[in-house]
């Protein structure tokens, strides 16, 4: 089986680049070929850091995020027969790629838990991870997410049906996963964190606590985005049925005094959510519906 390790390097990644390059060195299984798309970052500015490492280079500066991303899963999708997707501000555990292709031979897809980490990467408390939770994925997946472009691994064939995606889709992972579900693809999510997941103060996809109300908002329109995306699909009555909750939420987040007892009763909760579950979480429904 040929294996593709793939990451995405972008000016603000580079401070953590040679730590990312070392976790990717001190990998159990190196028997992957190494693949990072460049946007703004040249790659003389990356060859100081391989230290021994080959890698192979695709220049993406100018397209967005989803274009670059479709470009790029594209061309490796036909190559390879499974990728394994990793950020380049983030760490792989050892073990982080025998795991994933140990976890795409019983699924097409598969996830691991996280570690948290700051931007000095010291580990933070708490784990990123379905913690207990059901992997009903038809319903999981209409509520949050938990399979991100740093913590997963695609069969090539799977992958390839999931791409084609739209220029201004932000939400990218989400909707991979998504897509693979609607194939009937099997989808496997390892307890274990194989990944350290670096934590800022301004993270798009934010999973700690606390939320600031400017948060819900923000996360709520990039969620009823990619709900949206799904309905162009047309994908199923359970995310018909989710977006009529999202729309519902907007409305009502909109009134400052509920937006504030929602966030704060948000806070309550947990320390450690899903990504986007702090929108319309339901254990708050009576707060919104």
């Amino acid at each position: 089986m040929r294996s593709a390790l793939f990451s995405a390097l972008y000016p603000a990644a580079l401070p953590y680049l040679g730590a990312f390059l070392a976790s990717v060195r001190a990998q159990t299984d190196r028997d992957f070929d190494l693949w990072l798309s460049l946007d703004g970052v040249t790659q003389a500015e990356v060859g100081t850091h391989l230290g021994g490492l080959a890698a192979n280079f695709i220049q993406v500066t100018g397209l967005s995020v989803a274009a670059a991303r479709d470009v790029c899963l594209q061309q490796l999708a036909s190559s390879y027969d499974q990728i394994i997707l990793v950020d380049s501000d983030d760490l792989l555990l050892p073990e982080r790629v025998a795991r994933a292709k140990a976890g795409l031979r019983k699924a097409d897809v598969y996830g691991c838990a996280l570690e948290l980490i700051n931007a000095a990467s010291e580990i933070l408390p708490g784990t990123f991870g379905l913690n207990g939770a059901s992997a009903d994925w038809q319903t999981f997946l209409t509520r949050a997410n938990v399979f991100g472009l740093s913590n997963t691994a695609y069969r090539a064939e799977t992958l390839t049906e999931c791409l084609g995606l739209a220029e201004d889709v932000r939400l990218v992972d989400w909707l991979l996963v998504t897509r693979a579900l609607q194939t009937n693809a099997r989808l496997s999510f390892d307890p274990e964190p194989q990944m350290r997941y670096r934590q800022y103060e301004d993270n798009t996809a934010k999973v700690l606590g606390p939320y600031q109300a400017e948060d819900i908002l923000r996360a709520t329109e990039l969620v009823l985005g990619h709900f949206r995306q799904l309905q162009t699909d047309g994908l199923g009555p359970a995310f018909e049925a989710r977006l009529t909750d999202l729309l519902s939420f907007q409305e009502v987040m909109a009134d400052d005094v509920k937006l504030t007892r929602y966030t704060n009763r948000l806070n309550r909760l947990k320390r450690v959510f899903w990504w986007w579950e702090a929108v319309a979480h339901p254990d708050l429904t009576s707060l919104w519906s």
